[in-house]
């Protein structure tokens, strides 16, 4: 999400400087809590999908939601997560949406998805909340 953040704001400037981009990534990083000691804010230049690719990071939030599916599906029946997983290892869908369809997992957009995924983290994270 901080990634996706990130990009989404850097393409938001206009003209910016590699100072602007680097203030950028610092003040989002710490937004969301990823300051590690030793960070540096220079680090964005070793993602090479930023330059690349772009917006092929929020890529990664809706493939999170079909792996938090698999872990759902596992929590509730042993083995029903690995043995999806399994069974579409060598997948010939072309799109994330199509595989999910074919696995008959819900698509990220589906509606009641995101209160979902809140309740499953709500429960692994704050289970006595």
């Amino acid at each position: 999400s901080a990634y996706a953040d990130f990009e989404h704001q850097v393409y938001d400037l206009d003209d910016p400087t590699t100072e602007d981009v680097r203030a950028l990534y610092a003040q989002v990083l710490q937004k969301y809590g990823l300051c590690a000691p030793g960070w540096d804010s220079r680090e964005y230049v070793l993602l090479p999908h930023f330059f690349t690719s772009p917006m092929y990071i929020v890529g990664y939030i809706f493939s999170n939601d079909a792996a938090l599916q698999l872990y759902q599906m596992e929590a509730e029946n042993a083995t029903s997560g690995t043995g999806l997983y399994t069974m579409h290892l060598s997948t010939q869908e072309q799109t994330l949406l199509s595989f999910l369809e074919s696995a008959h997992l819900e698509s990220p957009f589906a509606e009641g998805r995101l209160a979902k995924i809140r309740a499953t983290l709500e429960e692994k994270l704050f289970p006595n909340a």
